[in-house]
């Protein structure tokens, strides 16, 4: 949500007021959206490494392309009338949609089949 904010903002502020378009936009700048992307993106990547090494540790593959999908869609932000405005056109990205759907066809792929020489290589072993 922070992204589509930010892309209107973007947008919106060359012609009006942020505030005129939208009372709440009169708190935001981009900068403090900006941060809050960030911190969402952080966070989000926190917990999805915490699952990770709780569950399944060969996801972890899977988190350059998931890094990639989010720099793909933030870069949407900046894209005058782009898709990060309306997420109902986010279907007509097709290299994101790509991704997206090369990322699902990984994660399921590695949920569903052990590589135990990956876990192996991640396990901890006690030195005497």
């Amino acid at each position: 949500m922070a992204i589509k904010r930010f892309a209107e903002m973007r947008d919106i502020s060359r012609n009006i007021s942020a505030k005129q378009y939208r009372k709440s936009f009169g708190y935001y700048t981009e900068q403090n959206l900006l941060v809050s992307i960030m911190f969402y993106a952080a966070t989000s990547m926190l917990f999805f490494g915490a699952f990770v090494m709780r569950y399944r540790l060969e996801l972890i593959l899977s988190f350059p392309l998931i890094a990639f999908i989010m720099a793909m869609y933030l870069n949407l932000a900046f894209k005058e009338d782009g898709s990060a405005q309306a997420p109902e056109k986010l279907w007509k990205e097709i290299p994101l949609m790509a991704a997206s759907f090369v990322c699902l066809i990984l994660m399921v792929f590695l949920m569903n089949i052990p590589l135990p020489a990956f876990t192996a290589f991640f396990q901890q072993s006690v030195l005497n």
